[in-house]
């Protein structure tokens, strides 16, 4: 008889945490769907839609010279992008990065 009291008291715990999980995974997915679709409804346009090498006037001096550098006269703006993470990413493991140029 006391071993179903224990029993129960270790399963009862363990499903109402999965549920409590399983509730959280589902808002969390939920709320970031509803948060993306704010933020894609707020996309505006870019203006000037070229790159004008005067827009640089009011920057430090190190980054007018980076993009005056790596940007031509009239070449495009890119308006957005979007970027990846291989499927075994998860919410726990962690990427690095080398920001070195090689140089």
């Amino acid at each position: 008889m006391w071993w179903k009291v224990i029993a129960m008291a270790i399963i009862v715990p363990v499903f109402v945490m999965t549920g409590v999980i399983l509730y959280g995974v589902k808002r969390w997915q939920s709320r970031t769907k509803e948060l993306q679709a704010q933020i894609e409804a707020a996309h505006l346009p870019i203006t000037p839609k070229s790159y004008d090498p005067r827009e640089l006037k009011n920057l430090p001096l190190p980054v007018q010279h980076y993009f005056r550098t790596v940007l031509k006269e009239g070449q495009p703006l890119v308006a957005a992008a979007s970027m990846s993470l291989p499927a075994s990413t998860t919410a726990f493991s962690f990427a690095s990065f080398n920001l070195s140029t090689g140089i």
